[in-house]
């Protein structure tokens, strides 16, 4: 989805995107840089000191150089929010003389399925806490976030600017599975760990409609809902809406089909029952 995205935005502006190049997941980010950063042509800048000028309002700058002509931390973030890692792995292997240990790290969790083991997220997670406090560069912060599943509490509302980037970086900060010892004493709290269950609450309790503007866009608010796996909540908001009830029973029988739906052993229970 973010994929077409990004070509839908190029293609829109052929010009100031100058695509050219081999066509792929590289040259679509980074056209779509160059519409993405701060710069009115940010392709003819031609020193690299100027990258740290494009952006004094926002307080931002790029750190560790460029590849392919941009910031190379903006370009690592977007061909992995395309879902593409074999592309981003390639990325930073180019740009491995500025990027360091960094590199490792993302070929462990290329390799394990965007997962790092035990030792690497105890490791990223101090490095995390030391780019945080040195670094103005947001997609750097970002990068070492994500792969490090910390930094929680860092909203990123100076680049993130939709829903959809938001859930998908909320989701790939969730720990597969309780945390370990290690990875928990590389940590001042367990609090800096998402659990799939804190997401589902941060979504569906604490922000909740009225934050998503559920009434205006229930289809937005269906779909965070099923992609965070509360299928039943979805279901049970969508039945509110008359004009989609019909939608609603129908991805419920497929759900069920599916064996994904919880269901209560009381024919007249409510739709929707939150366990504690």
């Amino acid at each position: 989805e973010f994929l077409e995205f990004m070509k839908i935005t190029v293609a829109n502006q052929p010009r100031l995107a100058r695509l050219g190049g081999h066509p792929g997941t590289r040259s679509l980010v980074r056209a779509y840089l160059s519409l993405r950063l701060p710069s009115e042509n940010i392709t003819n800048v031609s020193a690299f000191n100027d990258f740290y000028q494009l952006s004094e309002q926002n307080g931002w700058e790029f750190d560790d150089g460029l590849v392919d002509g941009v910031p190379v931390w903006p370009m690592l973030f977007y061909c992995l929010r395309t879902g593409d890692t074999q592309v981003t792995l390639e990325v930073a292997r180019d740009a491995l003389n500025n990027l360091g240990s960094f590199v490792p790290m993302l070929e462990d969790y290329v390799k394990h399925n965007r997962r790092l083991r035990t030792h690497n997220q105890a490791r990223i997670r101090q490095t995390c806490k030391q780019v945080a406090k040195s670094t103005r560069d947001p997609y750097k912060r970002l990068m070492y976030s994500i792969l490090g599943q910390c930094d929680l509490n860092e909203n990123y509302s100076d680049i993130v600017s939709n829903i959809d980037d938001f859930l998908w970086i909320k989701i790939s900060q969730v720990v597969a599975q309780e945390p370990t010892e290690s990875v928990v004493s590389s940590k001042n709290s367990v609090e800096d760990t998402l659990t799939l269950g804190q997401l589902q609450t941060l979504l569906y309790e604490t922000y909740g409609e009225v934050h998503f503007d559920a009434w205006s866009q229930p289809l937005v608010f269906f779909k965070i809902l099923c992609l965070t796996q509360q299928y039943e909540a979805a279901i049970g908001f969508l039945a509110r809406f008359e004009q989609l009830r019909c939608h609603a029973v129908h991805i419920a029988l497929v759900l069920k089909d599916l064996h994904l739906l919880l269901l209560p052993n009381w024919l007249h229970s409510p739709l929707v029952i939150r366990n504690e």
